[in-house]
């Protein structure tokens, strides 16, 4: 996933150190805002085809990121994100 980009623009996210096959919900941090769901592959991991492609939200410049909650586990990983 690129670490930045424009509101409006489309990026993918990553993740890994989830379940195998568990679903994954994604948010964009600031507002809290629910993205949709990817789903891990059997080693956990949603990237390469299976990554999970959004729209950056209207957004002011600056830091904020992307969150990752595993339905099964409750793992939760965070993505530096910078809106430009």
């Amino acid at each position: 996933m690129p670490n930045s980009g424009a509101a409006g623009s489309t990026v993918s996210a990553v993740g890994y150190g989830f379940g195998s096959f568990e679903p994954v919900r994604i948010y964009w941090d600031n507002p809290r805002t629910y993205l949709g769901t990817a789903t891990a592959d059997a080693n956990g991991t949603f990237n390469g085809s299976a990554a999970f492609p959004f729209t950056v939200p209207s957004a002011p410049p600056g830091a904020d990121g992307v969150i990752g909650r595993g339905r099964y586990t409750a793992d939760t990983g965070t993505g530096p994100f910078t809106v430009e």
